[in-house]
């Protein structure tokens, strides 16, 4: 089984174990400077201890990131995969010129929505 299946599969298995008590809480996960295939791990391992808490909606606060790769990008789509099919929505902080640029270029504004700071994204979350 590859490591994305299992990250999947543990999703959907809190998603069965939580989803009687659906939950109005926001998980935040800060990803620090850099979203690469490094800290990819931090930030899947964050996202199982938020669904474990019973929060199914999260923002993902890129608004310190300066450095973003293919495997950073890689990781937004397969944690919006999982946390869409365990019925949660993720969404992004972005203030960064460069990191919007990058998010539009691969067309992930179409599939996220993107905020300019982390006020405006709870208030609408």
């Amino acid at each position: 089984m590859q490591a994305r299946d299992k990250f999947f599969s543990t999703l959907l298995m809190i998603r069965d174990s939580v989803s009687e008590q659906p939950t109005a809480q926001i998980g935040v996960i800060d990803v620090g400077e850099r979203l690469d295939a490094r800290s990819a791990e931090r930030m899947k391992s964050k996202f199982k201890e938020l669904a474990r808490q019973g929060r199914s909606r999260h923002i993902i606060d890129m608004s310190r990131v300066d450095d973003l790769d293919s495997g950073g990008l890689a990781t937004l789509i397969s944690t919006l995969r999982a946390v869409r099919e365990a019925g949660g929505s993720v969404h992004l902080v972005a203030n960064s010129d460069r990191v919007t640029h990058i998010l539009e270029l691969t067309a992930l504004t179409r599939l996220f929505k993107v905020y300019p700071s982390l006020q405006a994204a709870l208030s609408s979350v």
